[in-house]
């Protein structure tokens, strides 16, 4: 399960890639799940780039966390962007929620608002990020952006929070 609050949430309606494929197998090709609002999961992969942007240099980063830049970067060039950047408030409560939950002094929660959010690592942690992406490659669906590609638009949408436009 989610490593955050189930809150806000909604319904939709998924369909499974196997029931995608064969349709005919199944009784029943979709159903509906409660779902994280996705303005929500935006700001929870906004934090997660956060700490990691903060890492302390003795902790090496866990594996296959390259994810959670993609992941941000494809929110970033869809609608969910602007409802969450509608919603500061929601990005505090992620804050707050993981600043009390899971508390990590290195993570710099505090910061994490507008004004003050990082999303771009840099130096050893970034190099730790390319070469994890890289690693993780083969998982990726279809066309994968390429990395300097989402650390542009990363770079770009931390502009953006932090009061430097688009």
């Amino acid at each position: 399960g989610p490593l955050a609050s189930w809150v806000p949430y909604e319904q939709k309606e998924i369909t499974s890639y196997a029931a995608g494929a064969f349709p005919q197998v199944f009784e029943k090709v979709s159903c509906f799940v409660n779902v994280i609002k996705a303005e929500r999961t935006f700001w929870e992969k906004a934090t997660i780039l956060h700490q990691e942007a903060h890492r302390a240099a003795d902790k090496p980063l866990p594996g296959r966390h390259s994810r959670h830049y993609y992941d941000l970067a494809r929110m970033a060039a869809s609608p969910v962007r602007q409802a969450a950047l509608n919603d500061m408030g929601m990005l505090a409560d992620v804050a707050e929620f993981k600043q009390r939950f899971y508390p990590c002094a290195w993570a710099r929660y505090d910061l994490a608002q507008p004004g003050t959010l990082k999303l771009v690592p840099e130096g050893a942690t970034l190099d730790a990020v390319k070469a994890d992406y890289r690693a993780m490659a083969s998982m990726m669906f279809g066309v994968a952006l390429e990395f300097d590609e989402i650390m542009d638009v990363l770079r770009q949408l931390e502009r953006e929070i932090n009061g430097g436009g688009a």
